[in-house]
């Protein structure tokens, strides 16, 4: 089950206008960029979580995002606890003999960054997830025609981010079709091994997209895209007394957090 694909529900979360959502959205990226502490990271995480708890966020979708960020999110956290030169020496890999030579260690800094850059991604990804869940295709459409944004371009923007759990659900079906034709698909010695093991996911997926394409200009032409200048918008966003209310909580939690940031509070 892709993960980006819109999922009904009642939630709160769900009735919520799609303007406090973007504002949340940024409010929670914004926060993520500007703490390094990994004690702030982890509340704003927390956060983040409980509201994918409220959403009632489906366990697979979980499960399938932290397979496919697991090998960058180790990565990451390897890279900064080994490379980081930091002061609180943890051990040594490669010990020098006598105090002479190269050495290789991993440092409690180290580790410290590396979990903060995990969790800033953790936080962005799970963040955009829940947007793009909680909020129907037509909403982001309705969004950018409020800011005057011409509707090509607004099509443009929407159509693509409508066909990544398009692109995502194909990846998975030409995935389990060619390892039951026996492609060894496991296979990774080597960055030019890695290449030729996914060609045969690759070119499926691109004449697929292809073909999709095709089929959406030609539904595009039939329907009369682009053969007037006004639009009538199928659905109008209209804002409740409680969005109002949630616009000014994410207002203040962004003005609250930036004002701790500026106090020196969460540096790490």
């Amino acid at each position: 089950m892709p993960f980006f694909e819109y999922v009904q529900g009642k939630s709160i979360i769900h009735k919520m206008d799609i303007r406090p959502k973007i504002l949340w959205f940024i409010c929670i990226i914004v926060l993520a960029i500007v703490f390094w502490d990994l004690i702030y990271l982890a509340a704003i995480f927390a956060s983040v979580m409980i509201l994918a708890y409220i959403v009632k966020i489906p366990l697979t979708k979980f499960l399938s995002l932290m397979k496919i960020l697991l090998i960058p999110l180790i990565f990451i956290f390897s890279y900064q606890a080994l490379f980081y030169q930091g002061k609180k020496i943890l051990f040594y890999l490669i010990p020098r003999i006598d105090n002479f030579g190269p050495y290789m260690a991993i440092t409690l800094e180290g580790i410290i960054l590396g979990l903060t850059f995990l969790l800033r991604i953790l936080i962005m990804v799970m963040a955009s997830s829940l947007l793009t869940i909680t909020t129907p295709i037509n909403h982001f459409i309705a969004f950018l025609r409020k800011f005057r944004l011409p509707y090509q371009i607004a099509f443009v923007i929407t159509t693509a981010i409508r066909f990544i759990p398009v692109l995502e659900r194909d990846a998975l079906a030409t995935i389990d079709a060619q390892k039951a034709r026996g492609a060894e698909l496991e296979a990774s010695k080597g960055f030019l091994q890695i290449i030729k093991t996914y060609v045969p996911i690759m070119i499926p997926m691109l004449i697929g997209a292809i073909r999709r394409s095709e089929t959406l200009g030609m539904a595009m032409i039939a329907r009369g895209f682009g053969a007037t200048g006004k639009w009538t918008d199928f659905y109008e966003i209209k804002a409740k007394k409680s969005d109002y209310f949630f616009t000014f909580l994410f207002l203040a939690i962004l003005a609250f957090g930036l004002y701790l940031r500026a106090m020196g509070y969460g540096v790490g």
